[in-house]
């Protein structure tokens, strides 16, 4: 009976063991799951963003108004505005912003409208 007490006495570490190991791995797991829904939540927003700047400088509405207005919606986002052939278009860039900005991750999104001139087809 001595025998068999120690036998189970001695496996009571196992679990803290294993718990030790397996626990950090899925803390990992959900950590990068949470970055990248993270991340594809900001791109989308990134792109509402880039849609309403871009329909709203076709507008002709003023461009400090509408980089204004980017800001207040994207702060982090860099605006760069472009025109070729009748077409406008607003690129917002932007790194990945989890718990902290990882600037090795960026991405951004362009929106383009029509300015009403005429396109030139090649």
């Amino acid at each position: 009976m001595g025998e068999r007490f120690l036998a189970i006495r001695s496996e009571h570490g196992l679990v803290t063991a294993e718990l030790a190991v397996a626990l950090p791995a899925v803390v990992g797991i959900l950590l990068v799951s949470l970055a990248i829904i993270s991340g594809q939540v900001q791109a989308a927003q990134l792109q509402q963003v880039a849609a309403v700047a871009a329909q709203s400088l076709a507008r002709s509405e003023n461009e400090e108004t509408v980089k204004s207005w980017v800001l207040d919606r994207a702060p982090r986002a860099d605006l760069s505005i472009t025109e070729e052939s009748g077409v406008l278009c607003a690129k917002l860039s932007q790194s990945l912003q989890f718990v902290f900005a990882l600037d090795a991750i960026s991405f951004s999104e362009t929106s383009c409208a029509w300015v009403g001139r005429k396109v030139l087809i090649a």
